[in-house]
């Protein structure tokens, strides 16, 4: 099923761009391209050879590392997804922690008080968190935390007098990690703190309400009650059964959330000025780079669907009755 999905958003890719631009080496270069450099590539990218076969070596090159070059900047675009991506996956990361951080423990909450007071004003958070926009969401924190109260910093990743570590994997705080350079690590993550917490102010009612209607169900189950009628430790009802199986749907909502932050990081990374893959994308689309557009749609989606694939191990670890086949 992967796989369809991969080949299905890199056909309709392919074929929106060639609608769009019938000629892409002559977009590419100008609208005064030098004869001989056009020549060359439509030589390079087969642009002169029927649309199939166009096809045929696009796909070839999306998995041989070829995936074009940047019309603007003559860099490969996949050696500039490799710059603008770890900013997007150190954003991604945080926020999903941040949001289970907050949505796990609201939605047991709601669920041990349910129909209660508790229950009530859990409700009323995440129908709220869920409902209003995200780059509202962003505005709003970044004016009131960044600029009227000046808690946090309102752009970049690290402040001026911070050297950035050494690149090795092109996150600023693994890096710092691998290097030593603590100063580097929480300057970064101060700086990250504001637009992590702005994406999972937005998206935890989803986890929230998940683990409040998986828990008011595992709680109505049969073998928990009686757990309870058998005097069992309530600690150990509540965590180790009732809790662990109520979290088995909420790893599978991850993938999801992946795709949302994927989304928000369109708003987040523009609002709060990071170098990312959601600030990349925008700027191609401003710009109407195609090679850019094609390359972040098949990452996103190749993205996407690896998440799902880890979010089925997940679940089968946490199910000892679901197997993988």
């Amino acid at each position: 099923m992967s796989m369809f999905v991969l080949i299905g958003v890199t056909t309709l890719t392919f074929l929106i761009s060639r609608v769009v631009v019938p000629n892409p080496a002559r977009a590419w270069i100008g609208p005064k391209p030098n004869p001989d450099l056009l020549k060359a590539l439509m030589k390079k990218y087969h642009f002169d050879e029927p649309i199939y076969m166009q096809y045929f070596y696009y796909v070839l090159g999306l998995f041989t590392g070829d995936w074009g070059i940047d019309p603007y900047s003559s860099i490969p675009i996949l050696t500039e997804i490799g710059m603008y991506l770890p900013v997007t996956i150190e954003l991604t990361v945080l926020s999903l922690i941040f949001s289970m951080i907050i949505g796990i423990p609201l939605g047991v909450l709601s669920a041990t008080h349910r129909g209660k007071a508790w229950d009530n004003l859990v409700r009323l958070s995440y129908l709220i968190s869920t409902s209003i926009p995200i780059f509202v969401v962003a505005l709003v924190i970044l004016l009131v935390l960044g600029y009227w109260l000046k808690i946090f910093p309102t752009s970049g990743q690290l402040s001026l007098n911070v050297a950035r570590p050494p690149t090795i994997t092109g996150l600023i705080m693994v890096d710092a990690l691998l290097t030593g350079n603590i100063n580097a690590f929480f300057d970064n993550l101060y700086h990250m703190l504001l637009p992590s917490l702005t994406l999972a102010l937005s998206s935890f009612g989803i986890i929230t309400r998940l683990v409040r209607s998986s828990m008011i169900e595992v709680l109505e189950m049969e073998y928990i009650k009686t757990a309870k009628v058998k005097g069992l430790d309530r600690n150990k009802v509540f965590y180790k059964h009732s809790l662990r199986n109520a979290l088995i749907p909420t790893v599978t909502m991850l993938a999801l959330l992946t795709a949302w932050f994927l989304g928000g990081s369109l708003f987040i990374e523009n609002i709060f000025s990071l170098p990312g893959m959601g600030r990349y994308t925008t700027q191609a689309l401003l710009m109407f780079n195609i090679p850019a557009i094609m390359g972040t749609t098949f990452l996103f989606t190749l993205i996407i669907v690896a998440m799902n694939f880890i979010a089925d191990v997940l679940y089968a670890l946490l199910d000892p009755r679901i197997t993988l086949e």
